[in-house]
């Protein structure tokens, strides 16, 4: 808990303009893509051999990485739920700087932003990710109170449900829909 109290307030001390925020968030989505690109690569081109070697070390974290009867991704991360949670407050900051801001290349960072880290979000298998996205987006219209950030959810909302409705036709759908059913999970 201390590491994240004192990483809040040296962020907090370390922003006094727009150009230290723009900083900040374009420092943040980079890293943010990077990552998110990389656990992309573990999804579709497999773990390298030194990402393999370290999650089939230990059974015990290979169990825990090894759900649903596929790999689960960490890309630069010690978990999946820790990028996965990352990669979900990513998706979501990335959208409103989209929507927000007027620079052409900020818009474009934003959306790439968004897209990727949604996009690896899906292959970590956290629940708590694929849940983090929505209320995030939730919370965010209700904060803003803005037309097009109301459209966007909305429509986000109406692709959410018609990815769950469309059905498990991959494991990353079927991880994300169990996070949507509750007590009909066994493990939730």
């Amino acid at each position: 808990l201390m590491p994240l109290i004192c990483s809040f307030f040296i962020a907090y001390s370390s922003i006094e303009s727009k150009k230290d925020a723009m900083i900040f968030f374009t420092g943040w989505f980079i890293l943010s893509v990077l990552a998110g690109f990389y656990g992309l690569y573990q999804e579709f081109f497999g773990l390298p051999g030194f990402d393999f070697a370290w999650a089939s070390f230990d059974p015990e974290l290979y169990g825990a990485l090894f759900t649903w009867g596929r790999l689960r991704k960490f890309s630069f991360f010690f978990s999946p739920s820790e990028f996965g949670m990352i990669m979900s407050m990513a998706s979501i900051a990335g959208l409103v700087v989209a929507l927000y801001i007027k620079k052409n290349w900020i818009k474009v960072l934003g959306w790439t932003t968004c897209i990727v880290c949604a996009w690896a979000m899906m292959y970590t298998g956290s629940r708590t990710a694929m849940i983090m996205l929505p209320v995030g987006l939730v919370i965010y219209a209700a904060i803003a109170l803005d037309r097009k950030a109301l459209i966007m959810v909305v429509l986000m909302g109406l692709g959410g449900a018609a990815l769950m409705i469309k059905g498990a036709s991959s494991g990353a759908l079927y991880v994300m829909s169990t996070a949507f059913s509750g007590t009909n999970d066994p493990s939730m």
